[in-house]
C-alpha cells in the first residue's frame, strides 16, 4: 500500500516492481510485520521503520493498540509512505486505520498549539464521517473546544446535528455539500488532588 501525501493521503495499491521503484526514491518504508517477523528479514533501503501491526502474545496475534501513536512519533504525516507486510492484508489494515478520519483529526490536532484552530471539512454529507468523527474525537479530548462558526445570514447552510456545526446542502448553496466544524484547542486539564 502506497500512501500519496500530495493526493490527501491516497491510498494506492503497487505491485512488487512499483514498490521497489518508490523505495529507490527518497519515500519512507512503513513495515508493519511483527518484531520476529521483521528480524528474520526484510529489504534493505535507507528509510525503513517497523512499526508492527500485530503483536504476537500468550492468547495469539493481538492488534497494538500503540500502533497510531508509535508511527505519528516516528513519520511526518506529510511524508509519502509504503506500507508492507508479508502477505498484505496487515498492511491493508494498517494503511486504513492510518487515514481514517477521526485519527487525522486526532493527527492535526496533535500538532497544534495551545489557543490554536482546526478547521475539520469534509466534502461529504453522511453523519458518519462528520459529526459522528467530531462527537467521539470531543468525548476522548478535553482540551478540545468546538466553537461557534459565524456564518453571513445570507450563506445557504444549516446547523449539523451536532450544535456549532454547518452543513451546505447540495439543493441550496451550488455545492457537493459540505461539512465544517470549527475545534479549538485548550490549556491541558491540571491534575486536582
Amino acid at each position: 500500500m502506497f500512501l500519496d501525501s500530495s493526493k490527501r493521503q491516497e491510498v494506492v495499491t503497487v505491485d512488487v516492481s512499483q514498490a521497489k521503484i518508490l523505495l529507490q526514491s527518497d519515500d519512507q518504508y512503513l513495515d508493519v510485520r511483527t518484531e520476529e517477523e521483521f528480524r528474520r528479514g526484510h529489504c534493505f533501503v535507507p528509510k525503513i521503520l517497523n512499526v508492527p501491526y500485530m503483536l504476537n502474545s500468550p492468547q495469539g496475534r493481538v492488534k497494538n493498540q500503540d500502533f497510531l501513536d508509535q508511527v505519528s512519533s516516528l513519520l511526518n504525516p506529510t511524508d509519502d509512505i509504503l506500507v508492507g507486510c508479508q502477505s498484505g492484508a496487515r498492511s491493508l489494515n494498517a494503511t486504513t486505520e492510518l487515514v481514517s478520519a477521526l485519527n487525522l483529526l486526532r493527527n492535526g490536532f496533535r500538532l497544534l498549539k495551545q489557543g490554536g484552530i482546526l478547521v475539520y471539512s469534509t466534502c461529504s454529507l453522511t453523519h458518519a464521517q462528520n459529526e459522528d468523527v467530531v462527537d467521539e474525537f470531543l468525548a476522548e479530548s478535553s482540551s478540545a473546544e468546538l466553537q461557534e462558526i459565524e456564518m453571513a445570514k445570507e450563506w445557504p447552510c444549516r446547523s449539523g446535528r451536532t450544535p456549532k456545526t454547518v452543513r451546505f446542502d447540495p439543493s441550496t448553496s451550488a455545492t457537493s455539500g459540505l461539512f465544517v466544524a470549527r475545534i479549538k484547542k485548550l490549556a491541558p486539564e491540571k491534575n486536582v488532588l
